[in-house]
């Protein structure tokens, strides 16, 4: 036999009865307390050999981690908007046509990412693409290069959905398998 809490599942029980206007007794509910635990009994003891069982939940209970997919679309989107308040503020549409040969949907640069922003973007003195590096981090510093001020909030606010978008949020969640218990 297991080791549950009787009286717990007796309440849920009765609460459960009570709430559908089902007369009960004591008696027949300790005995299908009794049934149930005697029939359970073997998947208990099966399911506590699995590494993620828990004996408080009486589950097997695993973590996974998800990753929402990137909406390419909102990215392009946003590229756009952007390439357009550059253009209101500093006189460039090259960002757009950057990102459409870059492909900034991955969360950190690959090295064909880096030899397209050398030859799109130039050179610069404050910043230097490396491979690896997050893509956020780099747009950072390169939107900084180009004279956009940290007090501009129209464009930095559009800036961090890009950036949202681009890293797709991970999402650790906890995942019951089997449950002894129902």
């Amino acid at each position: 036999m297991f080791a549950y809490d009787r009286e717990k599942l007796f309440n849920a029980m009765t609460d459960t009865l009570d709430a559908c206007e089902v007369e009960w007794g004591e008696d027949g509910i300790n005995r299908n307390l009794d049934v149930w635990a005697k029939n359970k009994a073997g998947l208990v003891e099966l399911l506590r050999k699995h590494p993620d069982w828990n004996e408080e939940a009486m589950a097997v209970i695993t973590t996974e981690r998800v990753q929402e997919r990137v909406d390419e679309n909102a990215v392009f989107d946003l590229c756009c908007r952007i390439d357009n308040l550059l253009y209101e503020k500093i006189g460039t549409r090259s960002f757009s046509r950057m990102m459409m040969f870059v492909g900034w949907t991955a969360p950190k640069l690959t090295e064909g990412m880096v030899q397209c922003i050398n030859r799109c973007a130039g050179e610069s003195k404050s910043f230097a693409p490396s491979v690896g590096q997050k893509t956020t981090r780099f747009l950072h510093k390169y939107f900084l290069d180009l004279g956009i001020e940290p007090e501009n909030r129209e464009f930095w606010n559009l800036f961090q959905k890009l950036a949202d978008k681009i890293n797709a949020e991970r999402i650790d969640g906890a995942k019951t398998l089997i449950c002894a218990c129902n």
